[in-house]
């Protein structure tokens, strides 16, 4: 049996504090070491922008998770980008895919050109809401919208 989970917050986390380290740090709740320890095959990594972030500054939250994913996630050896279903098949013993998925779409606002970079950079999921209503969709915890 392969384990895929689909959410995590450490790119959210290691956002906050940069001094986090991937590989092992006991501020995670995954680790590089965790999932090479319990047979993580594939790691959905979140861009998930605080609700503290001013609103302007949201893309360029959301730009500098991309750089931690690709900088101090996928730098390390075992980790590999996936994008496509064949980078999962591909994937070899001790490899562990890693996914970037956007939770939330409170960082592109009203402009589509945003959710487009990101998808460039390699966003491969999108959830339209956490618990908050943004311009895309109503959020769970709100009311707005109910008729």
């Amino acid at each position: 049996m392969e384990i895929f989970d689909a959410h995590c917050d450490v790119l959210m986390k290691m956002f906050i504090d940069p001094d986090i380290s991937f590989a092992n740090s006991d501020k995670l709740h995954i680790t590089k070491r965790s999932l090479l320890d319990e047979g993580g095959k594939v790691q959905c990594f979140a861009i998930y922008i605080p609700e503290k972030v001013h609103p302007d500054m949201r893309f360029q939250a959301a730009l500098a998770m991309v750089d931690i994913f690709h900088e101090k996630i996928l730098s390390e050896p075992e980790m590999k980008f996936i994008k496509t279903k064949a980078d999962i098949e591909s994937l070899k013993e001790k490899e562990i895919g890693a996914m970037l998925t956007l939770e939330g779409c409170d960082c592109i606002g009203n402009d589509l050109l945003k959710l487009k970079t990101l998808i460039h950079l390699g966003v491969s999921s999108v959830g339209l809401t956490w618990n908050y209503a943004n311009l895309v969709a109503d959020g769970a915890l709100e009311t707005r919208g109910v008729a």
